[in-house]
């Protein structure tokens, strides 16, 4: 038979506030109120690194969860976790504008001569 241990780390959102860093530099998650439930709730079967490379909308951090809860074996979260882990993911986990600048509007085409 094999143990399975897990390590769980607690911070208050206030420490975290205060130290205004994360308090563990071995985290990568950031910290901000909410911090604290899910690296509680989500770490304990993945990775802090799925969570930051995966930026989405609310809506879609919702329907993450229910993919989780629906096919992973996910616990159900009282109304408080869910909302908490949503505000969380929603506001420091979002799409980013990412990629090249925008296209250069060409107003005005000429020809260039040898």
């Amino acid at each position: 038979m094999t143990a399975l241990f897990v390590q769980c780390y607690s911070y208050s959102d206030s420490a975290i506030s205060a130290a205004g860093k994360n308090p563990d530099p071995n985290r990568l998650l950031k910290p901000a109120p909410g911090y604290q439930i899910v690296q509680r709730e989500c770490t304990v079967c993945h990775s802090e690194r799925l969570i930051i490379q995966n930026r989405t909308t609310r809506e879609g951090w919702s329907e993450i969860i229910r993919w989780m809860q629906r096919t992973q074996n996910l616990r159900e979260f009282s109304q408080q976790d869910e909302k908490a882990i949503l505000d969380y993911l929603a506001e420091n986990y979002a799409p980013q504008a990412m990629g090249r600048r925008s296209p250069l509007t060409i107003r005005e085409w000429y020809v260039l001569e040898p």
